[in-house]
Formats: structure tokens, sequence, C-alpha cells
């Protein structure tokens, strides 16, 4: 299990790197699960039908894809897209922390 996160966190860096967290943040919570269900599983179905069409994509790095989504979607319905980091991952209490300080700083404005 181990192996797998650690492969799918670094996936999650390449493609955050590649394209960053705007977005995400742009498309919310349903745009998140409706490029999760509809997007990524038909891909999945395809995949499993044919999967001589997909020379450069394995049936694994489609699961990590679909993890990945799944992963973000749990973190913009937390309210903690984009509060995190690429270098480590933050821990229940540093989200819950800066959370409150986000919405600390909301009640100011």
């Amino acid at each position: 299990m181990a192996l797998v996160l650690q492969q799918l966190f670094q996936l999650f860096q390449e493609r955050h790197a590649k394209y960053g967290a705007g977005n995400i943040a742009a498309m919310g919570l349903m745009g998140v699960l409706s490029r999760l269900v509809y997007d990524k599983c038909a891909r999945l179905q395809r995949y499993m039908q044919n999967p001589e069409e997909f020379d450069d994509e394995t049936l694994e790095d489609t699961l990590l894809d679909v993890a990945g989504y799944a992963a973000i979607a749990l973190l913009v319905w937390r309210r903690a897209w984009p509060i995190y980091t690429l270098t480590r991952i933050k821990t229940e209490e540093d989200l819950c922390i800066e959370l409150r300080s986000r919405e600390n700083s909301r009640r100011k404005n």
C-alpha cells in the first residue's frame, strides 16, 4: 500500500507541476467529480474493452489517475485545496490549523 501511495503522490506532484492548482480550483467539487466519474471511468471502460488502443498508457497509469482525482476530490470537499505542500504530506492537524487561520482571515475582511 505504501508503494502505491508513494507512486500516487509522485504522479500528483508531476501533474501539479505541469497544470498547477488553478484548474481544480476553477472546477470545484462537482467539476472534479464529473471528471472522475465521466472522463476517467469512461477511459477505464474503453481500456478494458480495447487495451491495444492505449499504447501510451497502461491500466496502472489509468488506475493511478482515477485514485489521484478521488484524492483531489476529497481535498476539495475538506476545503483543503490548494492548501497542501508538494514536499511533504500534511497531517490533519496541519490542515485544521491552516483552515482555521483562513476562516479567521475571511471574517476579519
